[in-house]
């Protein structure tokens, strides 16, 4: 399982684009973190948060695309597929846990019938 605190790091490719892309469009419209949060009526550490490795929630995003008036919806489908990788990943999860404790308990049947 990965650490929780990983200060301005996530190994999440899909998180650090979001964060990169936020960064960008904030630099780009010439706003400051407070300034953006202001707007959006977040605390700049929230908009801190997201382009450091925070994952970003819906509704964060839609709020972006809104306030940078993206058409495209880049921010709430960048958001959404992070939230089915973070599906996808915790299915996987428990699925090798499964097959461990399996493979455990195999094992342990094993070694009580070779004694």
């Amino acid at each position: 399982m990965m650490p929780q605190d990983q200060g301005d790091f996530t190994p999440d490719p899909l998180i650090r684009a979001f964060g990169a892309l936020l960064r960008r469009y904030r630099e780009a419209a010439g706003l400051s973190r407070r300034q953006l949060a202001e707007a959006l009526g977040c605390s700049y550490q929230w908009i801190e948060k997201m382009e450091t490795g925070k994952k970003p929630s819906i509704d964060s995003a839609i709020d972006l695309d809104t306030f940078f008036k993206i058409p495209e919806k880049t921010f709430q489908t960048l958001a959404e597929e992070i939230e089915r990788a973070g599906k996808r990943f915790s299915l996987r999860l428990a699925f090798s846990g499964t097959q461990n404790s399996r493979l455990d308990r195999r094992r342990s049947a094993s070694s009580k019938h070779s004694r």
